[in-house]
């Protein structure tokens, strides 16, 4: 047992170590202190929540619904137009994606198949 919690914390080390790691905390610290960043995430956050309680309060028929998410997928675009809030989206999606990659493996060591993305879309809610 000792030998795997060992393994454990050498893997931890490795991506506590990883360029991926340093970039994401680099563009974290960038994106927690630029003010027009904040601005740009606290007007989504706040758009987001006002579209999410507007569903909360209504029955949704298909059209509402496409229409709030549309609106929401455009409060979107618009954040990720500010280019260090894009860095730091980017920065933290390619280190979550090793981290999933690595569940994926020891899934796989353990059960005999990979979890995560198979690349087929046909039973997935959809991650891109």
């Amino acid at each position: 047992m000792s030998e795997i919690l060992e393994k454990a914390k050498e893997l931890g080390t490795m991506l506590a170590e990883s360029n991926e790691l340093k970039h994401f905390r680099a563009m974290e610290t960038v994106f927690y202190s630029d003010a027009e960043a904040q601005k740009a995430l606290n007007h989504y956050q706040e758009k987001r929540d006002e579209i999410t309680g507007k569903m909360r309060e209504q029955e949704m028929s298909p059209e509402a619904l496409r229409a709030f998410q549309e609106e929401l997928q455009a409060c979107m675009a618009e954040l990720t137009k500010n280019k260090v809030v894009n860095d730091y989206l980017e920065a933290k999606s390619a280190f979550n994606q090793i981290v999933t990659q690595v569940n994926g493996i020891i899934s796989y060591c353990i059960e005999g198949e990979e979890s995560g993305c198979g690349g087929s879309c046909s039973s997935c809610s959809g991650c891109h």
